[in-house]
């Protein structure tokens, strides 16, 4: 039975563009993905399929990202028999990290390894199951436009530790987006000279240029996230929210001063994990189980 991990996902970087016919929003991210893994297990040649989740609520299987990425590559390539999968969720739900699409993941890769497949690259069909997708698959660090689909892999980010904090209640992506095109609260950025500082792999300026356009709507919208900013900033960090939220996220230095912030942070302000920096999005238990030290530099926050 081969087992996969799936990483979580932060933004760096995100700016969004005005709203296409598609209904999707134009967008520049730069992605990186974490060392905060879902496992998942993955049977072939079942007569039924089935997923079992466990460590999480994910609601009905048939709206699941692994169901729908398993439909979508069996009717594709005419994939025989069906699967059974197991997931051991470890991510937070609809935190912003890309918890559920990274599941998606997965299943692309262990359907490429199992018939032989590339799918690496075929971002068009990935994106058929969500924007992020085409990233997860990747993973690492990269440069993302369009609507997902044009993924640029970028000089690694060095390794990095990173406090999460999740304030335990769910942010409406739709509700954000929506007071995002209604409200003046968008900063001018240039996207073009981020892009250009990422092809560059010029971290020590893009560290201190952190950037979400969606980070004031949803501090506007959610008094809670912006209580969760202010104390990153008491503690000397510079945060940046993840997506649309609600996980805000802080690059740290300092393992003492990281230890002390997640043994003092006010509890009332959600749950809090330090973990690093990951270099891809997908990892094969092998990877795991062989130990090697630059592949995975952290997975305490997975407990694995």
């Amino acid at each position: 039975m081969p087992t996969y991990f799936s990483a979580g996902k932060i933004n760096l970087f995100l700016s969004i563009g005005a709203r296409e016919a598609s209904g999707y929003h134009g967008l520049t991210s730069i992605m990186q993905s974490i060392a905060f893994l879902d496992r998942i297990e993955i049977s072939f040649g079942k007569e039924a399929f089935s997923l079992a989740v466990s460590g999480g609520e994910t609601g009905p299987v048939e709206d699941n990202i692994i169901t729908k990425s398993w439909r979508l590559l069996k009717e594709t390539y005419d994939l025989p028999g069906e699967i059974a999968v197991k997931v051991e969720k470890h991510l937070p739900i609809g935190a912003g990290l890309a918890g559920g699409t990274g599941n998606g993941a997965a299943i692309f890769h262990a359907v490429a390894d199992e018939f032989s497949l590339d799918l690496k690259e075929n971002y068009a069909l990935a994106r058929k199951i969500g924007s992020d997708m085409p990233f997860c698959i990747i993973g690492g660090t990269a440069l993302v436009e369009g609507t997902g689909e044009k993924v640029a892999v970028l000089p690694p980010l060095p390794r990095q530790r990173l406090l999460l904090v999740n304030p335990g209640f769910p942010v409406s992506t739709k509700e954000i987006f929506a007071a995002f095109d209604s409200l003046s609260l968008k900063e001018e950025v240039n996207a073009r000279i981020f892009a250009a500082k990422a092809r560059l792999g010029d971290w020590g300026w893009l560290k201190s240029h952190l950037h979400n356009d969606l980070q004031r709507v949803a501090f506007h919208l959610y008094p809670g996230l912006e209580r969760i900013n202010d104390w990153f900033l008491s503690e000397g960090l510079s945060p940046l929210m993840s997506g649309s939220g609600p996980t805000i996220v802080a690059l740290i230095s300092d393992e003492e001063q990281a230890e002390r912030c997640v043994a003092t942070m006010p509890k009332e302000l959600g749950r809090i994990w330090s973990l690093s920096t990951a270099e891809k999005g997908v990892y094969h238990e092998r990877e795991i189980t062989a130990g090697k030290a630059g592949t995975i530099p952290a997975l305490e926050a997975s407990g694995l």
